[in-house]
């Protein structure tokens, strides 16, 4: 867990790929003499010069000769550069007008829940991770869909989870044996905050990790510590194992002990 994506784009696209395609179109290259203020923030967003970007974003609002919806892709990618530069609050604003501009852009929440999650806001975030995967997944959800065997790679191994949400307790045991427990902090129908027991990993803030598990519409899920940056960093997804992997992985976990114990030379019974 402890590996992190941390290439804004490609997280980006991920979880917002149409309102990418719809802003490169938009404003990605210009039909006129000189290019447009939204096509420069665009190209200083993809080069990471966050703070150019935000400057030249606000200057292309502005302009105010956007159309609503497209006022609202643009507040968007606003709010992402000004998470960057952690203008938190004033990204927080950005967000909510981009939603508020455009509907079609309801994926914005997991970044507002970010940042709530960021500042220990946990029960408001995972109402916003919500939001956002009712906009784009089946109803019903139930986050005791967390629990079961999970993997980024089945076959090598995994772990399976189980919760108690009345005793506000998760529990994980992997495939090697190895247990750990954590508090649950608080959770929705998609995701889950937790703080594990013993937990020795500090933040910059000298403060005990917190972790994020949100669910995916495909049968997916994301770890993501509270206070990453960028905002959208994560691990990689962990796939839920079917019943023929979890048998080979434990055939070669057993094949693996038998090994072991054929290598291992017989006690001396000298003395």
């Amino acid at each position: 867990m402890t590996r992190m994506y941390r290439n804004e784009m490609m997280a980006l696209k991920l979880l917002c790929t149409l309102t990418l395609l719809c802003l490169i179109l938009l404003f990605g290259a210009s039909t006129t003499a000189s290019a447009s203020p939204c096509s420069a923030g665009v190209g200083q967003y993809e080069s990471k010069q966050f703070e150019e970007a935000n400057a030249t974003f606000t200057g292309c609002i502005e302009a105010a000769d956007l159309t609503t919806e497209d006022e609202g892709i643009v507040y968007l990618y606003r709010a992402i550069a000004r998470t960057n530069i952690n203008q938190m609050d004033l990204a927080s604003t950005d967000y909510l007008s981009a939603v508020s501009l455009n509907k079609e852009l309801q994926h914005i929440y997991v970044g507002l829940g970010n940042i709530f999650a960021a500042r220990g806001s946990f029960d408001a975030a995972v109402q916003l991770y919500d939001r956002a995967y009712r906009a784009h997944a089946r109803d019903g959800l139930d986050i005791m869909a967390a629990e079961g065997s999970w993997s980024s790679q089945c076959k090598e191994g995994y772990i399976t989870i189980a919760l108690d949400l009345e005793a506000k307790a998760y529990a994980a045991t992997s495939s090697s044996g190895n247990a750990i427990t954590a508090d649950l902090l608080a959770w929705g129908a998609s995701a889950l905050v937790l703080r594990y027991h013993d937990e020795d990993r500090l933040t910059d803030a000298g403060d005990p990790v917190i972790w994020i598990l949100r669910l995916q519409e495909d049968d997916t899920f994301i770890w993501r510590q509270a206070d990453w940056t960028p905002h959208f960093a994560s691990t990689p997804a962990r796939h839920r194992c079917t019943e023929g992997e979890i048998a080979e992985a434990n055939a070669a976990k057993a094949a693996n002990a038998e090994m072991s114990e054929a290598e291992t030379p017989e006690a001396s019974t000298e003395n």
